[in-house]
């Protein structure tokens, strides 16, 4: 079976349904590669994205404190305060999928 294309930016981020009541941008939980407590732990540990960490430091830093930062400030929803940065979180997914990392991985 054929490896699945990357998806677009517009799919990347549009709404889709993840339960009855659950609904949130098609990435999911890809933003926790860049929260570096709680679960983000989990993400940043993986062997794909040291590899990233090493490859796109910049980047990764770059997403790391603008995201953790956006997401500490609790008046907001997370959807919202994720916004501005879903172009370089596209950018780093596309990077990430450069290296063979699956989407349900990524998005998990």
């Amino acid at each position: 079976m054929a490896e699945e294309a990357p998806l677009s930016y517009q799919k990347f981020k549009e709404t889709v349904r993840f339960g009855e009541d659950i609904s949130g941008p098609r990435y999911n939980n890809f933003y926790l590669h860049f929260v570096t407590e709680g679960a983000g732990i989990v993400y940043r540990r993986k062997n794909y994205f040291v590899r990233f960490q090493q490859e796109q430091a910049a980047m990764e830093a770059y997403l790391t404190r603008a995201i953790s930062e956006a997401i500490s400030e609790k008046s907001v929803e997370r959807r919202q305060a994720l916004e501005p940065f879903e172009s370089e979180m596209h950018e780093a997914y596309i990077v990430m999928r450069g290296y063979g990392v699956r989407d349900e991985e990524l998005f998990a």
